[in-house]
């Protein structure tokens, strides 16, 4: 069954080259996109932030008890006059702020990931090419991910797996005994 899966192009053939062999697991970080999310989140919350300041200020102004009396502000967000207000925004505070923390620390856990080695990027490039692998099965957007200007932006899940000379042996001796072979048979 493996091998009729191996043998058509697609996400499944694919994904049963990536999943027995761990330095194969390389896919996008989305580095800027995930940036550009975490910028708007924090946006978010700065301006939710700006409004809870106006608000204590304009509650202390009109003498609600608020920043001695937590429980009367918790109350007041029952109530869905203009009392209420501050309560209603710190509710919205935290739970933007919880995503925003959930998304930094998820980032933060994704920069430890360490780029795939570039012996493994080509290997995998090289099958998603070969009319017996992939047979160049992504189109589009789907095929950025793979492509030389783009392979900064990929993580991989594991480099372990060989000391650094088996490394060696199987990124340098091999294919050149590989190169070898084919000059002799084409003498």
């Amino acid at each position: 069954m493996q091998d009729e899966e191996c043998s058509k192009a697609g996400y499944t053939a694919l994904a049963t080259v990536m999943g027995p062999f761990h330095r194969m697991r390389m896919y996008k970080r989305f580095a800027a996109l995930s940036a550009h999310n975490l910028l708007l989140q924090q946006a978010e919350v700065l301006d939710l932030e700006s409004q809870l300041q106006a608000q204590v200020i304009a509650d202390r102004k009109i003498g609600l008890p608020y920043e001695r009396n937590a429980r009367s502000m918790i109350e007041s967000g029952r109530i869905s006059d203009k009392s209420g207000h501050q309560w209603r925004l710190v509710l919205q505070i935290r739970e933007k702020l919880s995503d925003y923390n959930a998304a930094l620390l998820q980032q933060a856990e994704i920069a430890k990931l360490t780029q795939p080695r570039e012996y493994d990027r080509r290997l995998l490039q090289d099958w998603l090419a070969r009319k017996d692998g992939g047979d160049n099965f992504l189109l589009g957007a789907e095929d950025r991910p793979w492509l030389e200007s783009e392979s900064g932006d990929l993580v991989a899940l594991s480099n372990k797996g060989h000391d650094s000379f088996t490394h060696w042996i199987g990124e340098k001796l091999v294919p050149l005994a590989a190169d070898w072979k084919l000059i002799q048979q084409a003498c």
